[in-house]
């Protein structure tokens, strides 16, 4: 007899030989299995008969397989190359389960995916694992759902290929989706696209509490970027490699609080004008994006200029840099050049790391609050002319900042002077300072030596300071 992994077994009563995980005894190994897999279907049992030779269509009995397995079940694929002419439809409640890169789903249909959720209905609860997506038709996807009206609801993929004949790895509407230890565009040449990942969302149907974990994309293009997340929130991306990259990693319009944890930026080069490696902004409503930048380390290609910012934005958003290490990279924020639309409304950089590092603002940025390394924090009166430039000085290496605008507007509530200079430390003396020292900025701390008081800045005059002790 035959068990759902394939494995020749002897009937009762039969002479007992050691299988693929060394040991004799056939009736422990059945149980562990059935504990392990529950319920198990294998697609190449007789009942279905999918043949993974490359030229077999196994569309057909892969369906049947999908179709037969109990809700909770599993639909185990072994190795092999199956051939797809159109595409598996997922049911809710499935777990299905390759044996790696070795298990090869091949959709030759042009514009099919290899699986897609079920037709005027949500799909929930599936689970995909080691399988390797590919494509010999164009513009194929690996998984793609209804973006208009249907979930993916709670499920994962973990541990799967998607070669760059793929026009999307992924592209569906997700809730609570898990996308772990995956590789994207990593065997094979991009298409015109080439897009890792899009996670759909509208106003009325939001994609939320989504992860992306340890994955890996190379040589994903896209048409905006290699991951895309349209209006939702809560979107978690850790520990994730981009490589090789001729788009942005990510691209978002409405998506709020994206929170980027770990991984890194290797060798990456955005072409054309006024893109990035992270590019935000609004959605039509319109909702603005946050996105926060931890522990990241960027390594950019060879070119500079604002096409290489790290972070680009055409219609606002709010952004966090925090304990980042960057090489080579021209600023740190631009808004794409050509737009009249300026909303972003509040960059803070924390313990970040430069090397080779140019002008923090330059001539596209405008904002309405921003803040540096230790705290100090600067305001423009967002719709005025006046710019805050951020720059790390090559000579000294000092952090400095100026204003690059003779005026700001009256509502100014936090300054530094409009000429180069390093950031004002807090200063000290005998006696109070109300009525003596004039503060350099907004914010500004003053510690009277004699009675041990402290006193901070509400203003720019020397009645500005109030006691804080």
């Amino acid at each position: 007899m035959t068990d759902v992994l394939g494995i020749t077994l002897p009937e009762p009563g039969g002479v007992a030989t050691p299988n693929v995980w060394g040991t004799t005894n056939n009736a422990v190994l059945v149980a562990l299995e059935a504990a392990v897999l529950g319920s198990a279907v294998n697609a190449q049992d007789a009942t279905y008969g999918a043949v993974g030779d490359d030229d077999t269509d196994a569309t057909t009995a892969l369906q049947a397989a999908i179709d037969a397995c109990p809700a909770g079940g599993t639909v185990l694929i072994p190795a092999g190359t199956y051939k797809l002419t159109s595409a598996l439809e997922l049911p809710d409640y499935i777990t299905i389960r390759g044996v790696g890169a070795g298990s090869i789903l091949k959709q030759y249909t042009n514009s099919e995916p290899i699986f897609e959720g079920q037709a005027a209905s949500n799909t929930s609860y599936v689970y995909i694992y080691g399988l390797r997506f590919s494509a010999a038709g164009s513009g194929c996807y690996g998984i793609k759902g209804d973006p208009a009206d249907y979930y993916f609801s709670v499920g994962e993929i973990r541990n799967c290929w998607f070669d760059a004949e793929l026009a999307y790895g992924l592209s569906f509407l997700p809730a609570h989706w898990n996308v772990e230890n995956c590789y994207f565009a990593r065997v094979g040449t991009p298409g015109a696209t080439c897009q890792g990942i899009h996670f759909y969302g509208t106003n009325t149907r939001v994609q939320f509490n989504n992860t992306i974990r340890n994955c890996w994309f190379d040589k994903a293009i896209g048409v905006n970027g290699a991951v895309e997340a349209d209006t939702g929130n809560s979107l978690l991306l850790i520990n994730n490699t981009w490589e090789g990259l001729t788009a942005p990693a990510l691209y978002s319009r409405g998506c709020q609080n994206i929170h980027v944890i770990g991984g890194s930026l290797e060798n990456v080069d955005i072409a054309g004008t006024g893109v990035a490696l992270f590019n935000i902004g609004q959605d039509a409503t319109p909702n603005l994006c946050y996105l926060t930048l931890d522990d990241v380390r960027i390594s950019q290609g060879a070119s500079e200029g604002d096409a290489d910012a790290i972070v680009a934005t055409d219609t606002g958003g709010n952004v966090s840099f925090l304990n980042c290490r960057i090489n080579a990279n021209d600023h740190y924020w631009t808004v794409r050049p050509g737009t009249t639309t300026y909303d972003t409304r509040i960059v803070m950089i924390l313990n970040c790391k430069e090397n080779l590092l140019g002008d923090f603002a330059g001539t596209h940025e405008q904002f309405n609050l921003a803040t540096y390394n230790d705290g100090v924090a600067v305001r423009n009166g967002g719709d005025s002319a006046g710019f805050v430039d951020f720059y790390e000085d090559s000579d000294d290496g000092d952090h400095k900042a100026r204003v690059i605008a003779d005026t700001l507007a009256a509502d100014v509530t936090l300054t530094l002077p409009a000429t180069t200079g390093t950031i004002p430390a807090c200063s000290s003396g005998a006696g109070s300072p109300s009525g003596s020292v004039t503060p350099t900025y907004v914010g500004q701390e003053y510690l009277d030596t004699t009675g041990t008081v402290w006193y901070k800045s509400t203003g720019l005059t020397n009645t500005d300071w109030v006691a804080l002790n």
